[in-house]
């Protein structure tokens, strides 16, 4: 009874060490996440990332992982700040050599993915008085709720814009394809535009290609 008491001890033992490994291993991989979204957009700011479907062995063994994601609490694209950004990753299939010798997660496929993000209705007052001459003027016919202002995006061009009766159109860039591969549909949600999309296509910030 000693004997399997002992062994049952070791067990137990090994297994706190197992799951301690891989809580290690996770955060290892997820800070290199926020690593490479930080290089390659280096104006955002307050960046969070998350793997769900781990443990590690599994990971190593069939490359696959239920979703990864990451928050960013903002992100300047001048002369706008976008906040409240939310990139998901569903069905991911990850670089098994990459993780195993070096602990990097390089995305190489995925089921599908979204990204929202929004822009202030302060931020837009201050991109009007930084792009248009004689702003003063056009700040004063932006209603607060946004209700008078039509927003939408140019396709082709990749760029908001912002429209107010009176006032020339504003056109606005939106964050680097690298995070953002889809031409987002605009809402309004409150003081602030809501900003969202779906896509197949890895963004550059998890994949393989911006190593």
């Amino acid at each position: 009874m000693r004997k399997l008491a002992g062994l049952i001890g070791v067990l137990a033992a090994l297994a706190l060490l197992a799951e301690g490994g891989d809580i290690g291993a996770r955060h290892y991989a997820t800070s290199k996440i926020d690593e490479r979204i930080i290089a390659l957009v280096p104006d955002t700011k307050g960046v969070h990332s998350w793997i769900h479907g781990w443990p590690f062995l599994q990971v190593a063994v069939d490359g696959e992982v239920d979703e990864i994601g990451a928050t960013a609490a903002s992100l300047v694209v001048a002369p706008l700040q976008f906040v409240d950004i939310r990139v998901v990753l569903d069905g991911v299939r990850i670089d098994r050599s990459e993780l195993i010798s070096g602990g990097k997660v390089e995305v190489t496929s995925i089921g599908s993915g979204s990204i929202a993000f929004s822009v202030t209705d302060a931020s837009l007052v201050r991109a009007f008085l930084q792009e248009l001459p004689g702003a003063e003027a056009a700040v004063g016919r932006i209603p607060s709720d946004l209700s008078g202002v039509h927003i939408t995006v140019d396709q082709a061009s990749r760029r908001l814009v912002v429209t107010v009766a009176g006032v020339p159109a504003l056109e606005l860039p939106l964050p680097p394809s690298n995070l953002l591969p889809c031409t987002p549909g605009v809402a309004l949600v409150g003081d602030s535009v809501r900003l969202s999309c779906q896509f197949s296509r890895v963004p550059t910030a998890f994949s393989a290609a911006a190593s």
